[in-house]
Order: C-alpha cells, then sequence, then structure tokens
C-alpha cells in the first residue's frame, strides 16, 4: 500500500456514513458527531478530535428573543420582618423558625428539607393553607426530566428492544456463517469470539439460541462476570479488562424486566471494546489482532440485508437524546476495511497477514476515545510505565459496537479527575461550563474537593471553562443532552440589574448551582444507559383564594427551556414517535412555559398581574401533577396509583468510577424555599419547592439503584447535604 492509500484508509475511518431512521422506519440524514475539547495536558486522559455537528437552521429574524427588560428597585428588610406584610398571616406548619427568619432577613430567602416525595405536593399544600406559592425554575426542570425519561423509556420499550433482538438474532448467525465458512484458523478464532459476543447478548435478552460448545462456555463465563458484577476482570472473550460492575441494572431500567435486559444487552454492545492495542500485566504494549480480526468480521457482517436498518433504528433516536458514540463504529471500521480488502471475498482474506498489518496501522492512527479510563499504576511496575496504563486494558482506538455515547460532562470529569483514586465533582461540570460562583466554592473548599495534590488543577479547569465557553451555538443545541446542559448554565449566570434583590446575593447563586445539580443528576439518571462514563482504576382540595404567588423571575431559563421542550417536540415528531397525546401533552407544557415567560417579564418591569395569572400560580401543583399523571405508563387517575419507584423524585446515577468505588449523584425529596418577593407594592412572604442534591461515594460493586435510594431517603439515612450549601440551606422542615 502506498501512501496515499494509507492516508485514504486513515481518512475513511474518520468518515461516518449512516443512514438513520427513526421509530417510524423513517430513512434520515447521516449525522456529523460533536467535534470534541482540545487535547488536555498532563495528567489528563488523552482527548480526540470528533466531526463537528450538523448545523441547525437558523431561525427567522422575528423568532430572535427580545431583550429582558427589568427595572425593579432593590428592597431589604430588618430583623423583625416588620416590612413583610404576610408574615403573621403565613401558615404555622410552614413558618420560618428564628433561625429561618435570621437568614430571611440577611439574604431574603432560605431553603428547608422536607418529607414531600415530589415538588408539586409543596404548591398544592400551599394552595389547601391559602399560602402563597413561589414558582421555581425546580418545577419545570424536573416536569421536563419525566417527559425526556417517559418518551425515552417508551420508546426503548416500544421500539429499540425488538430492534435489538432482531439484531442480535441476525448478527449470531452471521458470525455462525463465519466460523463455519473460514478455513484459516486465526479467522475462525475470531469468528468464533464473535459467536460468543453476540451470544451473551442473546443471553442476557433472555434468547434461546444454538451455538457452539466452545462459545457457550465463554457465554457462561461472560454471564456469571456479569451477574457477580464485581468490577474489573478479564472474561473469556477480549484479552483486558471489561468493567462487569456497570452490569447492575439501574436508572429507570428497574422499572421491568424488559428493560433490565435491554440495559444489560445494550451496556454489553457500548461497554466491550475491540481494541488495537493493549497493555498487558507486564506493562508491554501489544497489538490485539485477534479483536481487531473480530472487528472486521462484525463490521463485514452488519451489511447482511436488514442488520444496518436494525442498528440504526436503535443508534439514531439514541443519538437524539444523548449523542453519537466515543468510539469507533462499526461503519468506520467498514469504510477503512474495503480500501485495504477491497468489497467481497471470503472471510479468509483477514487472516492475511500484510493486509492485517496495514489495516492495523490505519485504524491506530484514527481517532480514540475521547473518555477513557485512567488507570493507576499496580504495585511492581516499572517506574517508567506511564501511570496511566494498568494490567490487562485497552488502549488508543477502539470499534465498539454500539458505543455509549461522547457527553460533555463526563469529558469535564475526566480531565478534572486528579490523580489515582481521587473523585471529580459536580461542581467541576458547573465550574467549567461558565459559574464563577461554582470555581470559588471548589477553592474555599479545596480540602474537601480535593485532587490528590495535582498543582494542575485550577489551570486545567480555567483552561476547560476557555474551551467551553468559545464552542458555537449550533454545538449546544446538537442534541438534547447538549441542548439540557445549555439551560442549566443558563440558571447558574448572576442575576442583572433590575432583578429582584432576593437573586442577588451569593446564596442566591449557590441556590442556582443546587438547582442545576439536582437537574444535571436527573439527566444523568436518565442516559445511565448511554453516556460514557470516566474512570480512575485503582487498587385535593383548593385553598381559600385570593393568595398572589410570585414566578421566579429567570426569563433566560424559562426560554431555553421552551427551546429544548420544541426540540425535543419536532424530534420525536420527525421520528414518527409523536403520538396525537404526547404531542397534546408536549403543548400543555409549552403552554405552561410560556406562561412562566410572560409573568416573569411582567413581574421585572414591575407590572401588576392579572387575577388570571395569579390563579393559574395558585394552581401550579395540581396542573403539573395531572400533566405528570398524563405521561405516566397506564395513564392513572391518581397519583397514588403510580408506580412506587415513579411516585417518588429521588433518583440516583453513577457518573465516575475510581477503583472500586463509584460517585453518585442523587436527588432527594423535595426542599422547600420561602422568598419574600415585592407582590402589589409591598413585600410578601411565598413558598416554592426546589430540588435536594446529594453527592457521594458507594461501592462500584453495588452501584445503587433508585429504589435503594428511596429507601436511604426515606428512613433519613442520606449522606449531609455538601458543605457550601450551609448559605442558604436551613435544618430540617418537617412541616410535610
Amino acid at each position: 500500500m502506498n501512501d496515499r492509500q494509507s492516508s485514504f484508509v486513515i481518512a475513511a475511518l474518520g468518515m461516518t456514513a449512516l443512514l438513520l431512521s427513526g421509530c417510524g422506519g423513517r430513512r434520515r440524514a447521516a449525522i456529523r458527531p460533536i467535534a470534541n475539547l482540545p487535547k488536555p495536558a498532563a495528567p489528563s486522559a488523552s482527548s480526540a478530535k470528533l466531526p463537528a455537528p450538523a448545523k441547525p437552521k437558523t431561525p427567522p429574524p422575528g423568532n430572535q428573543s427580545p431583550p429582558i427588560v427589568a427595572t425593579l428597585k432593590p428592597y431589604s428588610v430588618d430583623a423583625s420582618l416588620s416590612q413583610v406584610a404576610n408574615l403573621k398571616s403565613f401558615a404555622k406548619s410552614v413558618a420560618p423558625d428564628a433561625a429561618q427568619r435570621q437568614m430571611l432577613a440577611k439574604q431574603l430567602f432560605v431553603c428547608r428539607s422536607t418529607d414531600a416525595p415530589q415538588l408539586f405536593h409543596i404548591y398544592e399544600q400551599n394552595d389547601y393553607l391559602n399560602v402563597p406559592s413561589f414558582v421555581t425554575a425546580d418545577l419545570v426542570l424536573h416536569t421536563y426530566h419525566i417527559f425526556y425519561d417517559y418518551t425515552l423509556r417508551t420508546m426503548e420499550a416500544q421500539s429499540l428492544l425488538p430492534a435489538a433482538k432482531k439484531l442480535t438474532q441476525g448478527m449470531l448467525a452471521s458470525s455462525l456463517s463465519d466460523w463455519k465458512s473460514a478455513k484459516n484458523s486465526q479467522v475462525k478464532a475470531a469468528a468464533l469470539k464473535n459467536i460468543a459476543f453476540f451470544g451473551v447478548a442473546a443471553d442476557v435478552l433472555g434468547m434461546k439460541e444454538s451455538i457452539p460448545a466452545a462459545a457457550q462456555t465463554m457465554v457462561e463465563r461472560e454471564g456469571a462476570l456479569i451477574s457477580a458484577h464485581q468490577g474489573f476482570a478479564v472474561g473469556a472473550i477480549f484479552p483486558y479488562n471489561i468493567d462487569y460492575s456497570q452490569f447492575v441494572p439501574r436508572g429507570h431500567y428497574t422499572r421491568s424486566e424488559d428493560l433490565k435486559r435491554y440495559f444489560r444487552a445494550m451496556m454489553w454492545y457500548g461497554l466491550a471494546p475491540f481494541a488495537v492495542h493493549y497493555v498487558d500485566s507486564s506493562g508491554k504494549k501489544l497489538r490485539s489482532d485477534e479483536t481487531i480480526r473480530q472487528g472486521l468480521l462484525l463490521a463485514r457482517d452488519l451489511g447482511a440485508p436488514g442488520l444496518q436498518k436494525e442498528w440504526d433504528s436503535i443508534y439514531e433516536p439514541t443519538v437524539f437524546y444523548v449523542g453519537a458514540a466515543d468510539d469507533l463504529t462499526p461503519a468506520e471500521w467498514e469504510s477503512a476495511s474495503k480500501h485495504v480488502y477491497g468489497a467481497g471475498g471470503t472471510v479468509d482474506k483477514f487472516g492475511e497477514s500484510t493486509r492485517l498489518n496495514a489495516f492495523a496501522a490505519a485504524a491506530a492512527a484514527a481517532h480514540a476515545a475521547s473518555i477513557q479510563s485512567r488507570f493507576g499504576r499496580a504495585r511492581g511496575f516499572p517506574s517508567d510505565v506511564p501511570q496511566e496504563i494498568p494490567y490487562p486494558a485497552p488502549v488508543g482506538a477502539q470499534l465498539r459496537f454500539m458505543g455509549q455515547r461522547y457527553i460533555p460532562d463526563s469529558a469535564i470529569m475526566q480531565r478534572l479527575a486528579g490523580s489515582e483514586g481521587s473523585f471529580p465533582s459536580g461542581l467541576d461540570v458547573m465550574a467549567v461550563l461558565g459559574s464563577d460562583r461554582a470555581s470559588s466554592i471548589l477553592d474555599a473548599y479545596a480540602q474537601i474537593y480535593n485532587k490528590g495534590g495535582w498543582k494542575g488543577y485550577i489551570p486545567e479547569r480555567q483552561k476547560l471553562t476557555a474551551d467551553f465557553a468559545s464552542l458555537p451555538a449550533d454545538t449546544w443545541r446538537s442534541n438534547l443532552y447538549w441542548s439540557w446542559l445549555d439551560t442549566l448554565r443558563t440558571l447558574n449566570r448572576p442575576a442583572p440589574a433590575g432583578f429582584p434583590s432576593f437573586m442577588k446575593s451569593d446564596a442566591w447563586l449557590d441556590r442556582s448551582i443546587y438547582t442545576s445539580l439536582g437537574s444535571w443528576a436527573e439527566l444523568r439518571h436518565d442516559t445511565i444507559l448511554y453516556g460514557k462514563q470516566g474512570s480512575t482504576l485503582s487498587g385535593g382540595v383548593g385553598g381559600i383564594p385570593g393568595a398572589h404567588g410570585y414566578v421566579e423571575p429567570d426569563v433566560a431559563v424559562y426560554r431555553r427551556l421552551l427551546a429544548l421542550t420544541r426540540q425535543s417536540q419536532a424530534g420525536l415528531a420527525a421520528r414518527g414517535c409523536l403520538t396525537p397525546e404526547l404531542k397534546d401533552h408536549f403543548e400543555r407544557f409549552i403552554g405552561l412555559l410560556t406562561f412562566l415567560e410572560t409573568t416573569s417579564e411582567k413581574e421585572l418591569r414591575g407590572e401588576r398581574l392579572t387575577e388570571s395569572e395569579y390563579d393559574n400560580i395558585r394552581t401550579i401543583g395540581w396542573r403539573i401533577e395531572g400533566l405528570m399523571l398524563s405521561l405516566t405508563a397506564g395513564h392513572p387517575t391518581q397519583w397514588d396509583l403510580v408506580g412506587a419507584s415513579d411516585r417518588d423524585m429521588a433518583v440516583v446515577a453513577d457518573v465516575h468510577t475510581s477503583g472500586d468505588e463509584a460517585l453518585e449523584e442523587g436527588v432527594g425529596h423535595a426542599d422547600d424555599i420561602l422568598v419574600i418577593v415585592p407582590v402589589d407594592g409591598k413585600l410578601e412572604l411565598a413558598r416554592g419547592a426546589v430540588f435536594s442534591y446529594y453527592e457521594f461515594k458507594h461501592p462500584a460493586a453495588d452501584r445503587m439503584t433508585d429504589e435503594e435510594w428511596q429507601a436511604m431517603v426515606k428512613f433519613a439515612r442520606t449522606p449531609p447535604p455538601p458543605v457550601w450549601t450551609k448559605s442558604f440551606l436551613s435544618a430540617r422542615h418537617a412541616g410535610m
């Protein structure tokens, strides 16, 4: 092969030529995965470039958001709170105690823990008690999570699971055909391992398939490791470690046996790598010829009639939700294979050593994944072996059959994890997304958010922050995951001049970060199967009308959430997944967000709201409950009939692994918030609902499910809230 041909092969490996289909089987345009961040400095994990996202159409000038006009005058209260008109009439069961009154006098708001299992319960109680409601961004962020999670899980159960079974059955049949027809011993051995690879997926999907005894032995070995889920181990198919602790079904995948089966199969397809190189237990880098051949066979077999369509029908909708695969796809592998081996011919051509050398060289030069495990040095390793290298582990470019997705927050956490045994934090994500306050908290509590003494941490964080600040708007709109993060970074911006005084303190910025982290934990929960994780391996009844409430006037957040909701609706419609009923649910939510946007604009201009608008604020809890009920499977008529796991807003997700521990991000029961707000020319106390947020370490081999976390929350066995929340979070309030 000459240099020009070799360059062409390398270029081919960087291309994604996919004909994509959605729920309704429609063919769709190819997707160009998102551009990744620049290569980080040591000791960060290596990163790589991904092609830039497709550019959305520019909206016409008439659709541009108008400027936000805020003209409110500053206000304050004294220690007695005598300026608060309704303080004495505030319901005793939810009134502030002495310590909370002090916080109200200082910064005009305070948050408190409650036992409410849903945010809307607090608003319903407000209506019953005739307490003015403070409608928070948390309420609609949580409602969007319900839309996202329920539409995704419905698609998985109804469309993606049947497609996964058909795809697995077809790939297994093709692998059996390869094995039977192969005469070259090396190709035959690779084909047998592919039978085992797809046999594992068939086994966890509950399919009964007949395969050769040698392959069945491998399937049983892998199945035992998956069932035990004890962490990193070398199985029967690949010569390097796989993190089997990842196979614990969690997130919404615990809700049914079908979803559990789908989770294990897709985790297998997303996690198991066909690597070009790996490092053995002595620290020596080796070429993995057998896994290269497995990948060549696998990519070729996907071209059998109907199989690429089934693969596309799973991949494309999940790209819309989460993003493109971080590792090389079968289409990229096959594109390069055709340039080296040509089209057609028997599978034995993959046994020819000269062309295998050419393909391996080209594949090794292709883009490696952006998010790769960072490994601590094993005891006894030579001092010249890089710290990132462990006992048997894949390195560099890898093919994955249905690879997990590049998500920017995992890339951030991977690069800011620090040295062996240390952990990143959700605050790292918020800091890099542009929150100066999050950066200040990280630096103020450096002894807690320790990076193992890594002196380069702050420069690396600053570099990442600059990188993200320079990303174009198109990147932030490229899929629902990025758009959700964009909404959260909007929430963390300081309030401009003219906004109400309760939004002007550092404590309010802390509360905004708290809300962002709660919503981010829900995002990670919903995408636990697809989002690629970084790791470090080391050893009722309406009340009396009249209470005038208030909307948290964060217009920019409501606008971004409106855009995200419309993007979700349009994407589902384009894929044939938007039923008339679901369309109605979206329109109701869009109507609610539009109301919050226009009401906030009136508040910021100091305009009086109408009685109809006040009534909408007063009854918002009931409206949100009805919307959530309409989305819930089976459409129950009352909240008590919803499944136990979904009745409780408490959810948990592991987001990073270090050694034998995982970093868990959790949302607990609702906190409430008391805020002194300007209403109709006077100051009043209003009450709303906000997320509660937790971050803690947990054994990786026992990654937490929602059900386990909900039991901890119910019996008050949660870890303490983050230390920095003391600026706004008061002692527990048991009024619910």
